[in-house]
């Protein structure tokens, strides 16, 4: 441990750069939170009244995530890039992202997808450049972790969620 500490002091002394473990930032997200933006007043939605939820919140760098709930389905994109949709229950996704920063900047962002049949998955996006993309699910937030700080590239950009819990194509 010491050897490994003096090396890392002999290479700060000389001047190269040592490699800063990713940072995590977590942001409320639910619909209605603070900081983010709504197509509408939720006190104003009646019952039985056809609607659908949509709203931004913006992260780190400004990058921004866009929710939407039709009730049935659900989507989810990061930075602006193609959307992740999924069937989901009521609350289809967590009330909370996080933000994965190196050089503090947005590097992945990680959001819980709740889906119809009461499985969750995390989903994992890569960000390059503030434009964001799909590249991951995950079970665990230690595997969701892992992903988000060493992904390097995007899945295919739409998807749909089947029901045995696969990532498949499609769009709505």
């Amino acid at each position: 441990m010491m050897a490994a500490i003096a090396a890392l002091a002999s290479m700060a002394a000389a001047g190269t750069s040592v490699a800063a473990e990713p940072r995590a930032v977590f942001q409320p997200v639910h619909f209605g939170a603070k900081g983010c933006r709504t197509d509408a007043d939720p006190a104003r939605i009646k019952p039985g009244e056809a609607w659908m939820r949509i709203w931004s919140c913006r992260g780190p760098g400004g990058v921004s995530i866009q929710f939407a709930d039709e009730g049935n389905m659900v989507d989810v994109s990061v930075g602006g890039g193609a959307p992740v949709m999924f069937p989901a229950r009521d609350e289809g996704f967590g009330p909370t992202v996080e933000w994965r920063l190196e050089r503090g900047q947005p590097r992945s962002a990680i959001i819980r997808a709740r889906r119809r049949d009461d499985t969750d998955w995390l989903l994992v996006f890569a960000i390059r450049d503030g434009k964001g993309c799909y590249a991951a699910k995950a079970r665990s937030n230690r595997k969701a972790r892992e992903l988000a700080d060493t992904i390097d590239g995007c899945a295919d950009s739409r998807r749909v969620f089947g029901e045995n819990g696969a990532v498949r194509r499609g769009g709505l």
